[in-house]
């Protein structure tokens, strides 16, 4: 290699070594170029910084929405239930009524069954009289008997079967009194006729 291009090349290095010289102007455009960038910067930090904020009270907003929907959600719920709890209390009222309407009626058919019962119960004074007067016939009856047959008291025995007949002339006593004074035989008559013989007589 000659010396000529030698120096050209070490001429070429030292011109890219030595830093080149800036202007004012070039100094000054680089200056506004930074503080634009730095400005740029700054604007889209408060940008993204707004859209955070936004985002956050979007966010928010959407959560109250919901909670506000929830409430409404419930309380429609709640309307709901009253209203429906209502017409249960109606029919439960109407089912009550129609209960206590039963068991009234019930109690009044138990009541009329209650007094018909006691009316069937309860005897016919007349039958008692009736039955008493039986008795009481059928007392005498026996004793006239007893008297005729075993302690010869006829006398006596006509005069208690003649009371009988008078006194209770419907019952079965008087009919076997009756029977008893027809097979009596005195000694003026073959047949005894109680008819003429006046009850005053024996009283």
């Amino acid at each position: 290699m000659s010396d000529h291009k030698i120096k050209e090349m070490l001429h070429t290095i030292d011109k890219q070594a030595t830093p080149k010289s800036i202007s004012s102007g070039e100094l000054l455009s680089n200056v506004y170029q930074q503080s634009s960038r730095q400005k740029k910067r700054r604007k889209n930090l408060s940008l993204a910084a707004l859209l955070v904020f936004a985002s956050s009270i979007g966010l928010l907003w959407i959560d109250q929405v919901r909670q506000t929907n929830k409430i409404v959600r419930e309380s429609k719920t709640i309307e709901q239930l009253r209203y429906e709890i209502s017409l249960l209390t109606q029919e439960l009222n109407l089912t009550q009524q129609k209960v206590d309407e039963m068991l009234l009626a019930q109690r009044h058919k138990d009541r009329m069954n209650h007094l018909n019962a006691e009316l069937e119960s309860r005897v016919d004074p007349l039958l008692i009289i009736k039955q008493q007067d039986e008795e009481t016939a059928e007392t005498i009856y026996a004793q006239a008997k007893r008297k005729f047959n075993e302690l010869n008291l006829k006398q006596s025995a006509i005069e208690d079967y003649i009371q009988v007949i008078h006194l209770f002339p419907d019952t079965p006593a008087a009919d076997k009194a009756r029977k008893e004074l027809n097979d009596v035989e005195t000694d003026q008559k073959g047949v005894f006729d109680e008819k003429k013989i006046q009850y005053s007589d024996f009283s």
